[in-house]
């Protein structure tokens, strides 16, 4: 009205905004800045952007792994196996794809992923039988790995990798 305009546009105008919550412009300028970064580096950088996502949700309690992994298989990203004598603790871009790191195997602990990064380089299986302590790899802990793809590196079928496995540390089922 003060700036000469009618009291009946004035309302309509104001009327337009909810007034129930309004967004602080800095807010709304961090929130700008932070989007177009992600969308540079998701268009140039996507295997390093999609690794970085996936290392940050490990340390969420409400994971969205799921989520970002279909949308990095929608971009044509491949999500490589953990790997014995590649893999850390967080997801690794790699040429071929993202590297799963060691935590996303189930009951494999801290001590554990830090026994089994100590020891690298592994030649074989039986190299890292002997290298890492039967109590930090029990049955459970050596299956977990294998079945997951982590002694893929040594050109061997999972189940003769198991069994190979089992006759070595002379497991019974």
């Amino acid at each position: 009205v003060a700036n000469g305009h009618t009291e009946e546009i004035a309302n309509k105008i104001f009327g337009r905004f909810d007034l129930g919550y309004s967004f602080n412009k800095s807010h709304a300028c961090a929130y700008g800045k932070n989007s177009a970064i992600c969308c540079y580096l998701l268009a140039n950088y996507p295997i390093e952007y999609y690794s970085a996502c996936l290392t940050l949700e490990l340390t969420q309690q409400e994971s969205k792994i799921e989520t970002i992994l279909k949308e990095a298989k929608m971009f044509g990203i491949v999500l490589l196996p953990a790997d014995i004598n590649k893999s850390t603790t967080k997801f690794e871009p790699v040429e071929e794809g993202i590297l799963c790191p060691l935590d996303i195997i189930k009951y494999l602990g801290k001590n554990v992923q830090d026994v089994i990064i100590e020891n690298r380089p592994y030649e074989s299986l039986e190299d890292f039988l002997d290298r890492v302590p039967k109590k930090q790899v029990n049955k459970r802990t050596l299956t977990n790995l294998i079945k997951a793809g982590a002694f893929d590196t040594f050109n061997a079928n999972r189940s003769t990798l198991l069994q190979k496995a089992y006759d070595i540390r002379d497991i019974k089922d």
